[in-house]
């Protein structure tokens, strides 16, 4: 049931943030033109950052509605719900959806050339550099991507973790962005673990998953 809303919730996400890039990605090929003289080729630098912009706010959307979801007291997966939603987080930022798109792209600026009558040589526009960028950079995001949910959905689903821990992964990771304030961080840690059952080693083990 938990595994069933939640992955509707994610489906969506991924659905809307692949519509909002497809939009800039049509607006780059709009950008493929023959003006008589010249055939205008479209910054390849830039439809790779579309796409590892993509990655990126799926993984802090992914991030979001999992804690929100899962975070709600006494809503727990159980075991097999778990791997059913980890296989789906997975698939999502899996490689095979992302590190051939650079190529894709300039297949398509190809035939846009051919509508021309005009030729377009990958080669000859050195399409193997920003290629070779965007694939090693979406292995990386889609990597960490990943692994960030997935830890998410871990901590969040884990029938031990007290309550207090999940309220306070939110407020670590705004931390993890602001480490000028990790003293102060650290300090309220230990206060917390002296007052409360959790040992602060168990504690930080909880917060960094």
């Amino acid at each position: 049931m938990v595994a069933g809303i939640l992955k509707t919730k994610l489906e969506a996400i991924d659905a809307d943030c692949e519509g909002v890039v497809l939009s800039e990605i049509d607006k780059l090929y709009a950008e493929a033109r023959y003006d008589g003289s010249k055939f205008h080729v479209p910054s390849f630098q830039a439809a790779g950052k579309l796409w590892l912009d993509l990655i990126a706010r799926k993984e802090r959307e992914f991030v979001k509605e999992v804690s929100r979801i899962l975070g709600t007291p006494g809503v727990i997966l159980n075991v097999e719900d778990a791997a059913e939603v980890r296989s789906f987080v997975e698939g999502v930022f899996a490689e095979v959806r992302y590190v051939e798109r650079m190529r894709i792209f300039s297949e398509g600026v190809g035939r846009k050339a051919a509508s021309y009558g005009l030729a377009f040589d990958a080669k000859v526009h050195r399409i193997d550099i920003p290629d070779a960028a965007y694939r090693a950079g979406a292995m990386n995001a889609l990597r960490r991507a990943r692994a960030n949910v997935l830890a998410e959905v871990e901590l969040l689903s884990h029938s031990k973790t007290p309550e207090f821990v999940r309220l306070l992964s939110q407020w670590w990771r705004y931390l993890r962005l602001h480490p000028w304030r990790s003293l102060s961080a650290i300090m309220l840690l230990i206060l917390i673990g002296l007052v409360s059952k959790v040992g602060v080693a168990d504690l930080l083990s909880w917060l960094r998953k």
